[in-house]
């Protein structure tokens, strides 16, 4: 294992086939018992490893952080703030730990050069003015216990817009990276609550109502939507589990419209280690041993624009795929064209209401053929369409006409995924926002 920092070329010993050493003030860098591909620097090596970690987190969080950052314009801005804010620190805490005297192994989470995946991380995922409502995590002892949390005196919507000097209407989006207690995968999970709680008949209720009851929103406004499994207040704290797994990492981002523009907070979501190690994530060491026989593009000013930014949404082992080899997968999210416009939405099961006519479902993945992707207007798997799937079986495609009052039903291994319902609201517009 080598030793020293070298992000300072100051690194000694060896990282799988790459060996360390120093002569005449110089950082040396040789392959051991194999030709190294591209014999750039060791520099040049860990920043495109950071690349490349940054880019894959930002293609499975795309939905989100393509337009959470304010005063960016949604797209190639925000991608690119996010480029930005998280190459900082990644760098900033790679050099504090080694400084630290941690060893290469022990920093988490990197994804190697050539790889893709979904990879866990303290990920920033919005940035602005607003507010923060922090998460916390319960400590991690068995599968299933991870759990999030965040404080208030009561449980009533009052007490969170109080606690957090937040306002009614206000929006609160929960990120969240699943591990599922049946599988070695991860998911991205969004879930949205809006602090404007309304009765039966879209009549504004009280703040002063409980915000959670019966394990679950209480009075929720229309457009909450999300997968908690379940939500509880016990001794000033909210805490909230997912459906089917642990939470390894989570984060609030408040939104908030006013003055004909959206305003978010800052956001850095938070990671529970232990689940993150359950993953068997790469560690530096092993990011940079991964890429060194890898053939390596070098590093221009476009970098970005030819980075991808498709994504998938799992990954096996939190390992990565190799382009040449894909591991199986599915993202959730999924295109939807409607009212003769295109938008993607976070669809992790349930209903999705679009506008009518619905023309076209889009999803992305790897070696879709193996899922057995079917569409219908009814909920019977049988009766439905098998869903058309390009040369590479990476996006899979429904045509069709879902008029008014419409549903589409989607399969996915003969079990509903989910719907989606062409209506609109009394004062709506199709997707929100947000």
């Amino acid at each position: 294992m080598a030793k020293g920092n070298m992000l300072l070329g100051q690194a000694r010993g060896k990282v799988g086939s790459l060996v360390f050493s120093r002569a005449n003030g110089k950082q040396i860098t040789r392959s051991r018992a194999e030709q190294v591909k591209n014999p750039k620097t060791m520099a040049q090596l860990i920043q495109r490893t950071f690349l490349n970690t940054a880019s894959q987190a930002y293609s499975i969080a795309q939905a989100i952080v393509d337009h959470s950052f304010e005063g960016k314009a949604a797209g190639q801005e925000c991608m690119s703030e996010f480029m930005k804010k998280n190459l900082e620190y990644l760098r900033a805490r790679v050099a504090e730990l080694i400084a630290q005297g941690n060893q290469m192994d022990e920093i988490f989470n990197f994804c190697p050069i050539g790889r893709s995946g979904l990879f866990v991380g303290p990920w920033i995922i919005s940035n602005g003015q607003l507010p923060k409502v922090s998460l916390s995590l319960v400590p991690y002892t068995t599968i299933g216990s991870s759990k999030a949390k965040f404080a208030a005196t009561e449980n009533t919507y009052a007490a969170i817009i109080e606690k957090y000097n937040l306002r009614r209407g206000d929006q609160l989006t929960f990120v969240t990276v699943e591990q599922p207690l049946d599988s070695d995968q991860a998911y991205f999970n969004v879930a949205r609550v809006i602090l404007d709680p309304r009765n039966a008949d879209g009549t504004a209720a009280e703040l002063s109502v409980p915000f959670i009851a019966d394990d679950a929103i209480n009075l929720p406004n229309g457009k909450n939507e999300g997968n908690f499994g379940t939500l509880g207040f016990e001794g000033g704290e909210f805490i909230f589990s997912l459906t089917n797994g642990d939470i390894a990492s989570a984060g609030i981002i408040v939104s908030r419209y006013e003055n004909d523009s959206w305003k978010r907070s800052a956001c850095q979501m938070i990671v529970q280690e232990d689940v993150m190690t359950d993953l068997n994530c790469y560690s530096l060491a092993m990011a940079l041993s991964a890429a060194s026989g890898e053939s390596i593009d070098t590093i221009n000013e476009l970098y970005l624009n030819n980075a991808g930014v498709g994504g998938q949404q799992s990954s096996t082992s939190g390992q990565g795929t190799s382009p040449t080899n894909p591991v199986a997968s599915v993202s959730n999210v999924v295109s939807f064209t409607s009212n003769g416009a295109t938008a993607t939405q976070n669809v992790s099961g349930g209903s999705v209401t679009v506008a009518p006519p619905l023309t076209k479902v889009a999803i992305s993945g790897a070696a879709l053929d193996t899922f057995n992707l079917k569409a219908g207007t009814t909920n019977d798997a049988a009766a439905a369409n098998a869903l058309t799937l390009n040369a590479g079986n990476t996006s899979a495609e429904w045509t069709g006409n879902v008029a008014d009052n419409g549903v589409l039903y989607v399969f996915k291994n003969g079990t509903l995924w989910f719907t989606v319902t062409a209506h609109v609201e009394e004062g709506g517009g199709g997707f929100d926002e947000g």
